[in-house]
């Protein structure tokens, strides 16, 4: 099987959509499958992989962090015309995905799409509501042209069914537990003393749309007997990054942005994690954390809680509610008990979440699409 993958977003960006996505295609290598991964040049340096094909980028004006890909058609259809992938798999909807979905009905191949960001979710947040309507009569006039779209947690699948799209499966994630794990004895920290506090740790972008402002007032806004027990670790940079620094008091620590085994270690040091968002459609730093056995309040919106099961795995607030997730903080630093019962449980529930799992029912899924293709062609 050749695959050809067009995604807006891969390595080395370090967000969940790119990181899953290489995590794919180095899947599809080791099964002896041929891959082809169409995606923009990148803002950072890092190593290329010869089987990605890069289009030219540049930052998108609202968010620089993402790259707007402007591909040469000519260069890009020669490319493909030279793989001659068996199978399109478009995880973006923007221009990569377009320029993929151009190719691969002209050329009559099978295509499938993953859906993987609430694109709609974030419009509030940059004063752009108006453009809703608009924005879901493009994503469903795209994805109905996929002959299986890829969700990653069934309240995305259950979205998309509302919007009247259908062939969804579900393909939801997967964690390396041999890399995200805890602490082991004598291991030094990435992080200054903390003199008896315990640390409430958030990773991800630094922007609007993770409801940062619910987790920084909700901190600000703690008792004295609780504020003076904890301290707050925000890993990773965006658009807020500036302002949440101006904003936030002494015990509030910045590392700006990690990856790797350095972000690893900032998950086993610290005792809570705190992920206030309400627009995620799965949040892959839930896996993390829960490798990693900490305990994790989120909130309980979206993809996120599949995996957090509120008094099992996690402990669950009203989304966008600084009072109750003020109130989560609180109940997780005063039961100690409460917080080695949720870590406990959800390391035993991030071991079940194997990646090869994930990968491979995907792969069957993939060969279910071929079949199908290749019994219209014989019936034709």
């Amino acid at each position: 099987m050749k695959v050809v993958l067009f995604t807006d977003t891969y390595r080395p960006e370090v967000n969940g959509v790119a990181m899953t996505l290489g995590r794919l295609a180095d899947y599809l290598k080791e099964k002896s499958f041929s891959v082809k991964v169409v995606a923009p040049l990148p803002s950072m340096i890092g190593r290329d992989e010869p089987h990605v094909f890069r289009s030219y980028s540049l930052p998108f004006f609202p968010y620089p962090e993402v790259r707007v890909a402007i591909p040469n058609p000519f260069t890009l259809q020669k490319e493909l015309r030279e793989f001659a992938p068996d199978l399109c798999h478009i995880a973006t909807p923007f221009n990569l995905g377009l320029t993929g979905l151009h190719f691969c009905k002209k050329n009559r191949t099978p295509v499938v799409a993953s859906y993987h960001t609430h694109f709609d979710r974030y419009l509030p947040y940059y004063n752009l509501s108006i453009l809703k309507n608009g924005l879901w009569a493009y994503v469903k006039w795209f994805y109905s042209q996929a002959e299986k779209i890829y969700a990653p947690s069934r309240e995305t699948e259950k979205l998309l069914r509302e919007h009247g799209l259908n062939s969804i499966e579900i393909w939801p994630r997967g964690i390396d537990v041999s890399f995200f794990r805890p602490k082991e004895k004598g291991e030094a920290s990435p992080l200054p003393p903390a003199h008896g506090k315990l640390t409430l740790l958030y990773v991800g972008r630094l922007a609007p749309e993770k409801d940062l402002s619910i987790l920084m007032e909700a901190y600000e806004s703690l008792p004295p007997h609780i504020k003076r027990r904890v301290r707050l670790v925000l890993v990773g940079d965006g658009p807020m990054a500036k302002e949440l620094r101006e904003k936030a008091d002494d015990s509030v620590l910045f590392t700006g942005f990690q990856q790797g085994e350095e972000l690893a270690r900032f998950y086993r040091f610290a005792d809570l994690f705190t992920f206030p968002s309400s627009t995620e459609t799965y949040g892959n730093v839930i896996l993390e954390a829960f490798a990693s056995g900490l305990p994790v309040l989120a909130v309980n919106q979206g993809g996120v809680k599949e995996n957090v099961r509120h008094g099992e795995t996690g402990w669950l607030v009203r989304p966008r509610d600084v009072d109750a997730f003020r109130q989560g903080i609180v109940t997780l630093v005063e039961d100690a008990p409460l917080r080695e019962r949720l870590s406990r449980q959800a390391l035993f529930y991030a071991k079940r979440q194997s990646w090869e799992n994930v990968f491979s029912n995907l792969i069957r899924s993939y060969q279910e699409v071929l079949q199908k293709r290749e019994q219209i062609s014989i019936h034709a």
